[in-house]
């Protein structure tokens, strides 16, 4: 158990190269492609006909994806098929320039893609080689530990647009503030893959530097693309989720405003984006009562979760953070007695009691006549006891 958690832990370290123009292309895609993608990077290369070709084991996605069922096999299996009834790795595809027209086109990103003898083998399209395979310049470093947290695909690919614009400033300006991002709410649904430009004339219009967003508004009404078309309900369903997912995974905490255009609709969204080291500084840092920086509370929660995921969900591991002052080695220690202990009915409850009253490791009760009561041996429990009567508090 603990060799495949600490393997686990040392997988989800690894960091990985995305291009900025890959980041930044408007287009479509999947959360799982985003996430193949990231784990593919650890294992990219060219193959003997130049094909930029990435390879990944079972037993890797196995670790990764944390499943345990054969099902989740199944649905790899299923991506690699081409299908217009439901999502494959087919899907994503981005806006780039035709090298020889200069005009943009949707460039389909995987091009092939097998599941066979427990190995997945992704093929991505040989006009994208340049900013897939021996990316040196213009690029994000990105977490794969991040990439695998997130749980929507708007939330990914609203992190990644940030970390991307961040990240090159940083590479001007060396100092950790706070920055501001402008996007215009058509371009961010464009970016988000909410919105697609099928015509040429549209593809043409985006990328200029300052659009005709009105015209670009009139060619999404007349194609009914009318997902999340409201902008209370994209704000509301999209944004505000998607920056609770980040703020409390990602490296960043991001606020954002709306500005109103014509007819006082929010027509641009303005996102401030703070890196979360900063707030260990002194003068910025956010002491709770308990005097831990918030952060420093983020990154035992993330730690934690990391090698509890198996059993407890991120909100149990939070409260049990809060039970014990975010006391990281006794958390440890007590989930490991936890893993030791036979017959546990709610895990949640019984890891809160054990918090509260010191469990020690579980003593096997003898089977001789029973002892005196003062005999006793100290710090032995009836665990299913406790644990229930603290169910009832």
């Amino acid at each position: 158990m603990k060799d495949v958690q600490k393997k686990k832990k040392l997988l989800r370290e690894r960091t990985y190269k995305k291009s900025n123009e890959l980041i930044n292309a408007k287009g479509r895609t999947t959360l799982l492609c985003l996430k193949l993608f990231a784990i593919g990077m650890q294992n990219i290369r060219l193959d003997e006909h130049n094909h930029v070709v990435a390879k990944i084991y079972s037993s890797e996605l196995k670790l990764l994806f944390d499943t345990k069922g054969g099902s989740f096999y199944t649905h790899i299996a299923e991506a690699c098929e081409k299908s217009s009834s439901r999502s494959t790795l087919f899907d994503w595809s981005i806006l780039t320039k035709d090298s020889e027209n200069e005009y943009l086109r949707y460039v389909q990103v995987i091009t092939d893609a097998t599941f066979e003898d427990g190995v997945l083998t992704i093929r991505y399209n040989d006009l994208l080689t340049d900013i897939l395979y021996g990316i040196k310049n213009d690029y994000t470093l990105l977490s794969l530990s991040e990439t695998m947290m997130f749980k929507s695909i708007y939330s990914l690919r609203l992190y990644e647009l940030l970390k991307s614009a961040y990240t090159k400033d940083e590479s001007f300006n060396k100092t950790n503030d706070t920055r501001i991002y402008d996007f215009h709410v058509l371009d961010l649904k464009f970016r988000l893959g909410i919105l697609v430009a099928n015509e040429k004339k549209v593809r043409e219009e985006l990328k200029k530097e300052n659009p005709d967003y009105q015209m670009i508004q009139q060619y999404v009404d007349e194609t009914n693309q009318s997902k999340w078309s409201d902008f209370r309900i994209f704000n509301r369903d999209v944004i505000k989720k998607s920056l609770k997912e980040i703020n409390q995974k990602g490296d960043y905490n991001i606020e954002y405003e709306g500005k109103k255009g014509e007819k006082r609709k929010v027509v641009m969204l303005r996102f401030f984006v703070t890196p979360k080291t900063e707030l260990t500084d002194v003068e910025d840092a956010d002491i709770d009562v308990k005097g831990i920086p918030q952060v420093v509370k983020d990154n035992i929660i993330e730690e934690l979760y990391i090698e509890m995921r198996d059993d407890f969900k991120l909100h149990e591991v939070r409260q049990l953070c809060e039970d014990a002052n975010y006391d990281k080695d006794n958390i440890i220690k007590t989930y490991e007695i936890y893993k030791e202990t036979d017959s546990v009915v709610v895990p949640i409850a019984w890891m809160r009691a054990a918090l509260r009253d010191q469990y020690e490791k579980p003593i096997k009760k003898k089977k001789e006549k029973k002892e005196k009561k003062a005999d006793f041996e100290q710090n032995t429990y009836d665990y299913e006891q406790l644990e229930m009567d603290l169910l009832k508090n």
